[in-house]
């Protein structure tokens, strides 16, 4: 009896947890529940800081929210160059630089592309972030300038 029960109960959390995570869409008369998909992730993702180098590579996938790279912080205006890859890209990813006043410059836009970039950074914080919605593969290497530090990295 007792192995009937617990047979029972665990049938039935995981039905309660997944109930939990996801969300009710009304289309017309039926309902759906449909698994949030407004989180950004990274898959097979590596990374690497390691004197003024950070190295990394893996799989993104775009949902509602911006998917950050790594931050630095600047003691003064320097140079960060930032090297590497993205791949399988869909046409609506981005990576992007945003400097400490606001301001931002497209990297990469969708498709294939190599990156060989020098940025000048101000002093403050900045980061290299994706954006947009899909998915692509990249590696990347940043070279930090002198007076630059690493700050964190994607979470």
């Amino acid at each position: 009896m007792k192995k009937k029960v617990l047979q029972i109960v665990m049938c039935v959390m995981p039905v309660l947890c997944l109930y939990g995570c996801g969300v009710f869409i009304p289309l017309g008369e039926t309902d759906v529940l449909k698994l949030s998909e407004s989180t950004s992730y990274y898959s097979n993702y590596v990374s690497e800081n390691e004197d003024m180098i950070f190295r990394v590579k893996g799989r993104v996938h775009l949902q509602e929210t911006n998917a950050s790279v790594v931050s630095f912080t600047a003691e003064k205006d320097s140079d960060i160059i930032v090297q590497g890859d993205v791949e399988r890209a869909d046409a609506g990813v981005k990576l992007v630089y945003a400097s400490p006043d606001g301001t931002q410059t497209v990297l990469v836009e969708g498709e294939d592309q190599e990156i060989d970039e020098t940025l000048t950074v101000s002093k403050g914080e900045g980061v290299i972030y994706f954006e947009g919605e899909g998915n692509c593969d990249f590696r990347l290497k940043v070279k930090a300038g002198i007076g630059v530090e690493f700050g964190s990295q994607a979470e």
